[in-house]
């Protein structure tokens, strides 16, 4: 039993050692796993972490790119642009092409095609030499539509050189106006504004005009102006020249900003009859203007009178409108018209031309008065309206034998609407048995 009991002891202590020492391995095994576990998670992180910022400076460096991709091309495309928009502003090959031809001194330009044949709006060519301007000049219904459109009517930053909707479209007016835009490199209107200096003004004084119909006026250039888009004083136009001209001898010592006329040189203005103003805007300023005036002195044809006669009549269906003739004489400045109902007998004044509303027939003759001139040219105009087509198409009907009669309608087709139509309709009887005997 003791031997037993010893051993039994041994083996509880024993048991109890092992325990102790199986708990204490356990608890550095544990130790240590927690110690290996701290180890492995902290360098998970660190690598997740130069991962994420590996990735965001790889994005950077890809945005970076782009943006400055993004940048070169649309630099890139701007520079184009505007080297594209500055040389569309120049006069191109195909369009110089129909720029009428003059020889030295002749009174009229070679013949050939015109722009008129492109677009009906075209007036004349202007050149003034030695400068960028040398254009084709159009005309609109009002002055805002050639700003933004070129001579084939397409939409342009440039526009087009045109004169004011407001003047004679022959440069009939003795003061006429037109306008150009302010090109940086020195196209359309841009060269204006070299002529603020004297030695420019003395040298670039002489140019061309040809009207479309063939009319050539030798430009001088008498005067330089700098005011704003707001001086109706020189934006009203028409047969304005002596209180244009006034206007300008009164602004010599000038404010700038409302105006000053820069250059002024009087002595061509001597046997002067007719002026033009050619416009564009002025660098400094939004509403700044620098303005530009030449003498228009024109070369006679022996021949071709100078002071013509445009006249068109009028014919059409009735629509319920009155309708006028056009009438324009190539000068306008103290022209008078007389018109004429008896082949030219008699000769009266009045007012406004005669017009046409009803259907019928109106001829008569109109013929101009100018002092500035020694002859009156004269036209024959007729004014005519037709009657309006109409047509009127009975409804089928039909009627059983020994039956009242039906309502007869007809269809009315006319080409004026609120309209009225009277008509008449009626039975035209056949005789049935007749028509069954002859079968």
């Amino acid at each position: 039993m003791a031997n037993l009991r010893g051993t039994f002891k041994k083996t509880k202590r024993y048991y109890e050692d092992e325990q102790k020492t199986g708990v204490d391995m356990l608890g550095s095994k544990v130790e240590d796993f927690s110690q290996t576990s701290h180890v492995v998670t902290g360098s998970v992180v660190s690598r997740a972490l130069d991962w994420a910022a590996f990735m965001g400076e790889s994005a950077l460096s890809i945005l970076s790119g782009l943006l400055a991709a993004v940048l070169i091309l649309y630099s890139g495309y701007v520079i184009y642009d505007n080297l594209y928009t500055s040389s569309q502003a120049y006069s191109s090959w195909d369009l110089l092409k129909y720029k009428p031809e003059v020889i030295a001194d002749e009174d009229t330009p070679l013949s050939g095609e015109t722009l008129a044949s492109i677009n009906r709006d075209y007036r004349a060519w202007l050149t003034i030499y030695d400068t960028h301007i040398d254009y084709p000049v159009v005309q609109g219904d009002d002055d805002l539509y050639y700003a933004s459109h070129d001579i084939y009517q397409d939409s342009s930053l440039t526009g087009s050189i045109y004169l004011a909707a407001g003047n004679n479209g022959y440069f009939g007016n003795n003061y006429n106006l037109v306008y150009g835009h302010h090109m940086a490199n020195g196209a359309m209107f841009g060269d204006i504004q070299n002529y603020e200096d004297s030695d420019y003004f003395d040298s670039h004084r002489d140019g061309l005009l040809i009207t479309d119909d063939n009319t050539i006026y030798d430009l001088k250039i008498f005067a330089y102006l700098k005011t704003n888009a707001y001086m109706s004083d020189i934006y009203t136009v028409g047969d304005r020249m002596p209180e244009v001209v006034r206007f300008l001898e009164d602004h010599v010592n000038g404010d700038e900003t409302v105006a000053k006329t820069v250059h002024y040189d009087p002595t061509v203005l001597d046997d002067a009859y007719k002026i033009v103003a050619f416009s564009t805007c002025a660098d400094a300023t939004t509403s700044g203007r620098q303005v530009l005036f030449a003498v228009m002195t024109p070369r006679v044809t022996p021949g071709v009178p100078l002071f013509r006669l445009e006249a068109e009549g009028y014919y059409g269906v009735y629509d319920m409108q009155t309708h006028e003739p056009t009438i324009t004489p190539t000068e306008t400045a103290g022209t008078t018209l007389e018109y004429s109902y008896d082949n030219g007998e008699t000769w009266a004044e009045q007012a406004e031309p005669p017009t046409i509303l009803n259907v019928g027939s109106i001829t008569f003759m109109v013929r101009a008065t100018n002092p500035s001139f020694d002859y009156q040219p004269q036209e024959t105009v007729t004014l005519t309206v037709t009657p309006v087509p109409v047509e009127v198409r009975a409804d089928p009907v039909t009627k059983p034998y020994d039956t009242p009669d039906p309502e007869f309608t007809a269809t009315v087709s006319i080409a004026l609407e609120d309209s009225e139509i009277e008509y008449d309709l009626s039975w035209i009887e056949y005789d049935i048995k007749k028509d069954l005997n002859a079968a």
